[in-house]
Formats: structure tokens, sequence, C-alpha cells
């Protein structure tokens, strides 16, 4: 095997290297969206070194591979610098969940989609950037917020995972607003099952809070019950625990929805205590009460 070959090789194995540690993004980034900054790039540099190593020998194919590896290592760590400060950004928003924070990572998401225009599949990871702002928005009971970040997605430019993966965002993010009809129409414009069984998962959480808020509190009980005894993500299992006591509060049960309701403050803090308080719900009188009785909890 000719040394440039050889020279080549490693050449490509680095690249890729460099890419897998610098290219990642959000909400369940994949190998196939990397594809320009993996894949063609190191046929590129394999190309280019074996040609080099041919024409002008191996000492100018080794400094022409240095010189494409430096610069996708240095676009690489730039992009990864920018993903880590989006990051903090939205960790910042999580726990202080102030205006401030809103309007950094507001101005943080406009960078980003600026950057991405134009690029193949660029609005895809432009999207997934958003979910991930959303889900850090909701943690910090913004959920205006984050209800906003993700209605503004077209769906039409979504592959079918991430359309599945927004219309639950906002259908959980409208509940947690009291707008309920936005919940139902964002749930019924998705096809299911959905492509991954995660996000299928918590379509099912999300359509058994609307249940347990104004369906039928016995099937919504059951149905609570039941996916409870599984194994389930943890956002999931709040999502069953709130229809659990929305169910049992419906049906005259109220001690029992207390207990659920006690504990998911335990497990959880005042937060979800506060998010089911806005829901208008049937246990909303009973989190509220909770709530206002919370000093001595504190």
């Amino acid at each position: 095997m000719p040394f440039e070959a050889v020279v080549a090789t490693l050449a490509v194995g680095a690249l890729a290297v460099w890419s897998g540690i610098y290219h990642r993004g959000p909400a369940g980034g994949t190998w196939d969206v990397r594809i320009f900054t993996l894949y063609i790039p190191s046929a590129f540099t394999f190309t280019f070194v074996l040609l080099v190593g041919r024409a002008l020998g191996t000492n100018a194919a080794i400094l022409g591979a240095i010189v494409i590896l430096g610069f996708f290592a240095a676009r690489f760590a730039f992009g990864s610098l920018r993903r880590r400060d989006f990051e903090r950004l939205c960790a910042k928003l999580a726990t202080s969940g102030d205006d401030a924070s809103v309007a950094a990572v507001d101005a943080s998401l406009e960078r980003i989609r600026r950057s991405h225009e134009g690029r193949s599949r660029g609005y895809e990871a432009w999207a997934r950037w958003v979910l991930y702002a959303a889900a850090q928005a909701s943690q910090a009971d913004r959920t205006a917020d984050a209800l906003r970040w993700t209605c503004a997605l077209r769906t039409e430019e979504l592959p079918p995972s991430l359309r599945a993966m927004r219309a639950q965002y906002v259908a959980a993010f409208a509940i947690a607003q009291g707008r309920r009809e936005q919940a139902r129409q964002a749930l019924a414009a998705v096809p299911r099952p959905a492509p991954s069984p995660r996000i299928e998962q918590a379509l099912l959480g999300t359509e058994g809070v609307l249940e347990g808020l104004e369906g039928d509190a016995s099937a919504a009980r059951r149905r609570a019950e039941r996916a409870l005894a599984t194994k389930l993500d943890p956002a999931v299992r709040l999502m069953w625990q709130t229809t659990r006591a929305h169910a049992l509060a419906t049906l005259g049960e109220s001690a029992e929805a207390r207990a659920v309701l006690l504990a998911l403050r335990d497990e959880n803090g005042e937060f979800m205590l506060r998010r089911i308080a806005r829901q208008g719900g049937p246990a909303s009188p009973l989190a509220s009460a909770l709530l206002q009785d919370a000093a001595p909890y504190r």
C-alpha cells in the first residue's frame, strides 16, 4: 500500500474523530444530519492527499493533510464553542427563568438561524436548537415562551420525527397555558404512531393529560395506572401522574388526588404544583391549596 494512501487513511480517521467530538446538536442529532461535515470533507481529504502524494510526494501530502485537518478542526471547534455557549444560556434560563435569560436565548436562536440559512437541512438543524431551548424554558416555568418558539417552527420543513416532537411540545405547552383546543389540534395534526417510540410515548402521555382534564375520568384513571406500572421516561411519568390526579379529583377521591400531588411536590418541588394549578382542571384547586399552605414546606 503506498505510503500516501496510509497518510490519507489517517487523515480521514482523524477528521472523523474531530467531527464526532465537535459537531453535535441537541434534540436527537443523528449522523445523517452531519453528512456534509463528515463524509464529503473526508472524501475531499482522501482524494486530495492521494493526488498530491502521487504528484508532489509524501511530504507535500502530509503537509496538505495537516492544513486540511487544521481547517476542519478549527471549524468544528468553533461550532462546539457556539453549542456550549448556547447550552450555557439555556441552563441559565432553566434555573433563573428571568426575562434577561429569555432575551439572551432569543438572540442566540436568531444568530443560529441566520448561520444555518442556505445549508442543506439547515432548517432541521435549527429546529433542533429551538426544541432544546423550549424544553429548558418549560423547566423554568416559561411555557409561554416555549410555546412561542415551538409554534414558530414550520412543520412542512421538518422530517416526520421532528414534526411529531414539535406537536407533542406544542400540546404540552398549550395545556400548561390552559389552551386545550390548541393542544388537541396539535395532536390531531401529527400521523400516528410517531416514528420514534420515545416520542409516541410522550404523545400518549399528553393525550392522557387531556383526558384527565376533560374526558372520561374512570378511563383516564385506568390508563394512567396501567402506564405508571410500566417503565417510562421521567417526563412522561409526570404526565401520567398529573392525569391520575385530575381523574381522582373528578371521581371525588380528593384524599387520593391530594396524595398524588404531595408525591409530585416531594419529588419535583412546587414547580409541578404551579403547573397543575394553572391547567384549570379538577385537581387544580387542590394544587393551589397546597401552594398556599406551602410555607412550612419551604
